[in-house]
């Protein structure tokens, strides 16, 4: 069957580093994060409500930086603001 979303947000938590103190100060694009979510949506398996949340909070809180594609092979480059506020508003509608 498929796992509880505890377990399923305690994953997208881990993987994608979001509940690293270090990692959220640092304001940095989720990519990781967002290509679980993805994962997840691909496979008919919702991801839970409260990493939806924690995801879009941390997109609103990217630090500004220049903006370059969106290249989620690339976690490493600086995505911008404007990008992670669209990205946040499309997870947002996704819920």
């Amino acid at each position: 069957g498929k796992p509880p979303e505890t377990r399923r947000d305690l994953y997208i938590s881990s993987k994608s580093y979001l509940r690293d103190p270090a990692v959220f100060a640092s304001r940095a694009f989720p990519t990781r994060a967002i290509d679980l979510l993805h994962k997840y949506e691909a496979s008919g398996l919702h991801a839970p409500m409260m990493s939806y949340s924690r995801v879009i909070s941390s997109l609103f809180s990217v630090h500004p930086s220049p903006s370059p594609p969106l290249i989620s092979s690339m976690p490493d480059v600086p995505l911008g603001r404007l990008a992670a506020n669209s990205q946040a508003w499309d997870l947002f509608v996704r819920l």
